[in-house]
């Protein structure tokens, strides 16, 4: 045996006695098949780091992504980008499309428009979406029609208004 050879062994044998008994359990789960007294040091740290570092980042954006809600004054296209950025983090698979569907649903704080996703029959992401944009789209024109009958209707108010005293004025000279 080389002194190179010794003094890694040492270094796997510090190691793996400063970790601890679980850590060391979970360490051999990762390397089997082979033993994992047998791998330099820099390859068990490096297989430990990528377990937590994966798991636990994952597991907290997956979370943010399952917690995600509309803004009050959100655009349907902005959260449903917002939802595929997110999305985009993670392996799906073939489920990606029904994870953004089932959240778009969830994460719509409009109670009519939530009632009218949950009775639509098998319907997709794109179909979702579709009919979210539409509804929102349908807000915004019924919000704006309705500026547009107030304006008409003060108008008609300052008209008659306008009138009434033109008449009075008229009758009063006469």
């Amino acid at each position: 045996m080389t002194k190179k050879y010794m003094k890694r062994d040492k270094i796997v044998a510090h190691f793996v006695t400063f970790i601890g008994k679980e850590t060391y359990s979970l360490l051999k789960t990762l390397t089997y098949p082979e033993k994992s007294i047998s791998l330099p040091y820099a390859t068990l740290k490096e297989l430990l780091l990528n377990h937590v570092k994966c798991t636990s980042f994952e597991c907290r954006e997956r979370a943010k992504l399952h917690k995600m809600i509309s803004q009050n004054n959100q655009k349907v296209r902005g959260f449903v980008l917002e939802l595929q950025r997110r999305a985009a983090k993670f392996n799906f698979g073939d489920q990606l499309y029904v994870q953004l569907r089932d959240r778009l649903i969830a994460g719509i704080n409009t109670p009519g428009l939530k009632r009218e996703l949950l009775r639509m029959p098998n319907c997709s992401f794109q179909d979702t979406r579709t009919a979210c944009i539409n509804y929102e789209a349908v807000n915004e024109l019924d919000i704006q029609s309705m500026k547009i009958f107030n304006t008409l209707l003060s108008r008609h108010d300052e008209i008659q208004f306008q009138c009434r005293s033109n008449l009075r004025s008229f009758y009063s000279d006469s």
